[in-house]
């Protein structure tokens, strides 16, 4: 690829829809997971955007990972250690701190989205692709029981054991800015009118260290329009209910877009029956503020 193309690919947006077939996740039981793969490799990019649904097998325990994570509960309850997180609440994860152990409460099966980041640090951390690849091989030597991976036996958690066979050593973790994973009740938060734009309605739900994540929930009244813009910073936007129209194509509930840096992001459209996405937006530079206040 020449330069040229390179650039132009560096500021392409990125669109799919979630409608791959369910994968079961090899170092977790109980997790059924669709991969969205938004960003090329070329673009040099680290971030993973999936849907997944954990059942009444499912357990994860208390762990910790070398990024971000944002995820937006769909329905069912689980817990992330002594806190809750229902339909509608997001749940935020930090880079280097320990959450979990993690199970679901009832017999409902839980669907969420999850987004995967770089955290302040930006270290490096495999992104679901390679983690999926890394651990189909990790078993042909071992074994995956409740998130540990055990060989010979040795047991060590299985992202440590995915990191080390990608990259020949246990990963280093950052010291973490926050403490412990954060639950919000966006049911709590008011859907604010986005000023100048009929139909859209805002929730604030979050913004975190001077490089984000910032979240927000952004809801669309059927043909109500989510506007252009151009940001300085990378943004993942999820429909995690109803649907829009971007670029003159549908695009439902789970469909995923990636808006890089300094793209020109086109106008979507509320669906019949209206849309519900979550936004998050993360910069690349402490210098590149993110507009918590704003769509």
């Amino acid at each position: 690829m020449n330069a040229r193309a390179a650039a132009v690919d560096a500021k392409r947006p990125i669109a799919t829809r979630g409608e791959g077939e369910a994968t079961p996740l090899g170092n977790r039981p109980g997790v059924a997971i669709i991969d969205l793969p938004l960003i090329p490799a070329e673009m040099g990019i680290r971030l993973s955007a999936t849907t997944s649904e954990w059942n009444t097998d499912f357990y994860s325990p208390s762990h910790r990972h070398t990024f971000d994570q944002i995820r937006y509960v769909s329905s069912g309850r689980s817990k992330i250690g002594v806190q809750e997180a229902g339909p509608g609440d997001i749940a935020y994860i930090p880079e280097g701190a320990f959450y979990g152990p993690q199970t679901i409460i009832g017999s409902d099966p839980v669907k969420k989205y999850d987004i995967q980041i770089p955290g302040p640090t930006k270290q490096f951390y495999p992104i679901f692709s390679e983690q999926h690849a890394a651990s189909a091989e990790l078993r042909k030597t071992g074994t995956m029981e409740k998130g540990k991976y055990i060989r010979d036996g040795e047991s060590i958690d299985s992202f440590e054991a995915i990191v080390r066979h990608i990259t020949g050593s246990i990963p280093e973790y950052a010291t973490p800015r926050v403490k412990q994973a954060i639950v919000f009740n966006t049911g709590a938060t008011e859907w604010r009118p986005a000023p100048g734009h009929d139909g859209v309605h805002v929730k604030f739900v979050a913004c975190i260290t001077e490089v984000g994540p910032n979240i927000k929930l952004v809801k669309l009244d059927e043909g109500a329009v989510f506007p252009g813009s151009v940001g300085s910073w990378d943004e993942v936007r999820f429909v995690v209910e109803g649907g829009v129209t971007y670029e003159g194509e549908a695009y439902p509930a789970p469909s995923g877009f990636f808006f890089p840096e300094d793209a020109a992001i086109p106008p979507m459209r509320g669906s019949p029956g209206g849309a519900v996405l979550m936004c998050v937006q993360v910069a690349r530079h402490w210098s590149k503020a993110l507009p918590f206040m704003t769509v």
